[in-house]
């Protein structure tokens, strides 16, 4: 396990926001995720906006839903909840039905 800490490595990797928009079958670049609960996200897209950076991707737990935050915010919101949040450092960019057998329209792939 990682500290939540995204390096330039992982920020460069990341196309920007709104890249993949046209995908229902989007490449993740990045894998974050919190040890001792079902909580992760797969990060599609992200830039570097006021002095932090924005992440859009998967979010998956209680459910799922794509969504978009602050970093920093997410890290905060974990750490809230006692418990770390992580990146997963071996993580390999795969498109998402690989990941999940879905595609962003909620179907499955095929």
């Amino acid at each position: 396990m990682s500290p939540a800490i995204l390096g330039d490595e992982i920020k460069t990797r990341i196309p920007p926001l709104y890249s993949q928009d046209r995908s229902d079958d989007p490449i993740i670049y990045a894998r974050l995720f919190s040890p001792g609960n079902k909580w992760q996200c797969l990060v599609a897209e992200g830039c570097e906006r006021n002095d932090t950076f924005l992440i859009f991707g998967l979010f998956l737990g209680n459910g799922s839903r794509w969504g978009q935050i602050e970093f920093g915010e997410l890290s905060r919101m974990i750490a809230d909840e006692g418990a770390p949040l992580c990146i997963d450092r071996e993580f390999k960019p795969v498109r998402l039905s690989a990941l999940t057998g879905m595609r962003r329209n909620g179907r499955p792939s095929i």
